[in-house]
């Protein structure tokens, strides 16, 4: 028999949240209590140990320890309440246990079990559900070593398949999924040992590439391989150093996305390597400049020439090494600005929209643009063709001599012909005219 704490030892457990056990539980450590021999020291104790016994009956475990444990207290050295109190304590924890399992709480049901095994040692259903328990643990762990056996990860394999054999001391399925790792890792030291001779010898005939590949065999197969990786180290820091003279050879040519990205597989085998760093954050930032030049261009053909200048503002904060370049272009982009600001004026003009071409010239002279010399001569044809239409006008209007105000209208139509109702006069004065012969 298990060794039973003495009744002054912790008998008292805090009553536990959820459901009662269920009822063949109850009824089975019943019949097991219903054998223990009623007390020898009176009714009233007789009594009490009938009232537990009920409890335990019905699944009231915490209150059936609780009053075990009075009664082992009011009765020390009585072997009758030391038993009852152990079946009660015993009933506890296997229901707590269960409990757990039912909630998917395996581990934390473990201690319980263990603890309800080691009050009633002669319970078949207390060791069915410790050992249910621990094989279901056993078994999710084994699960686990497999996933990371697949995954190559065999030092997290190892971690798992011991904790599983932990749970299920000699369980074959773990046994030899342990051997297996075993196995693989043996054979993954013979290969890394192969690779990192090779990469040696490719490192000193000075074939870098080919020596980055082997060591990164080699570690592939021992990762924590000390040897490999001070040689790893060693090969990066000669790559680093290739891949930045190249990377200036084509940033010397303009080439800045090529440099960049021989900068950056630098930077990616010796990330503290200087020149790398240095190198891939100057060409980054004429890369952006390249874009932000991609972008203006876009920016003209939609004929946004004030979205496109903010571009080229831009790329000439950003660059060090463009600035003559993107000066050029913006200079290109002012000088599109204008020649379409012109272009509008005269397509304003030809359209006989005199006023809006006189207020588009002005933009222009406003702006001082010597580019486009006559814009003030046709500013003040357009402004003097106005005011001979205006005052031709007035005149046609005064007049009371169709012919007159016809020829008045006719000129009208040579400088503005779209002016206020010009051709509706013309066509009744040309009507009348034919009407008369």
């Amino acid at each position: 028999m298990a060794t039973v704490p003495s009744p002054a030892a912790g008998r008292h457990l805090p009553p536990p949240s959820g459901r009662p056990l269920r009822a063949p539980l109850a009824a089975v450590l019943a019949l097991g209590l219903a054998l223990v021999p009623g007390c020898q020291s009176g009714s009233a104790a007789r009594d009490q140990a009938a009232e537990i016994e009920d409890l335990i009956a019905a699944g009231s475990f915490p209150e059936a320890v609780e009053r075990s444990a009075r009664l082992a207290e009011q009765r020390p050295g009585d072997p009758a309440a030391e038993e009852l109190w152990r079946r009660a304590s015993g009933a506890y924890w296997l229901d707590q246990g269960r409990r757990r399992i039912f909630e998917d709480r395996q581990a934390e049901a473990v201690p319980m079990l263990r603890r309800a095994l080691e009050l009633l040692p002669e319970s078949e259903h207390a060791r069915h559900w410790e050992l249910k328990v621990r094989r279901e643990l056993a078994m999710i762990e084994r699960l686990a070593a497999f996933e990371a056996e697949a995954s190559g990860e065999f030092d997290l394999a190892r971690e798992h398949y011991a904790k599983a054999l932990e749970y299920w001391p000699g369980d074959p399925q773990t046994v030899l999924g342990r051997q297996r790792v075993a196995a693989i890792e043996a054979y993954f030291a013979e290969r890394s040992s192969e690779y990192y001779n090779q990469g040696v010898t490719a490192l000193r005939e000075l074939r870098t590439a080919e020596a980055i590949q082997r060591f990164q065999a080699a570690l592939k197969y021992r990762p924590d391989s000390e040897q490999g990786l001070l040689r790893q180290e060693e090969v990066n820091l000669l790559l680093a150093e290739e891949r930045c003279g190249v990377g200036q050879e084509l940033e010397d040519l303009g080439l800045y996305r090529a440099a960049r990205a021989e900068y950056r597989m630098a930077r990616s085998v010796e990330p503290d390597y200087g020149p790398a760093n240095e190198g891939f954050e100057r060409t980054d930032a004429e890369v952006r400049v390249l874009d932000l030049i991609s972008d203006a261009d876009q920016e003209l053909r939609a004929k946004d020439f004030a979205r496109a200048l903010e571009l080229f503002d831009e790329a000439l904060a950003l660059t060090r090494l463009q600035g003559d370049q993107v000066a050029q272009l913006r200079a290109r982009a002012e000088e599109e600005r204008i020649t379409d600001a012109y272009q509008r004026a005269l397509l304003l003009e030809q359209d006989f929209r005199y006023p809006d071409a006189i207020r588009a010239y002005d933009a222009l002279l406003a702006e001082q643009v010597g580019g486009y010399l006559d814009a003030r001569a046709r500013r003040d044809t357009l402004a003097g063709y106005m005011r001979d239409a205006e005052r031709l006008y007035q005149q046609a209007l005064a007049s009371e001599d169709a012919a007159q105000q016809l020829g008045l209208l006719r000129q009208i139509e040579l400088i503005w012909p779209t002016y206020a109702d010009v051709q509706r006069r013309l066509r009744q004065l040309e009507r009348a005219a034919a009407a008369q012969g």
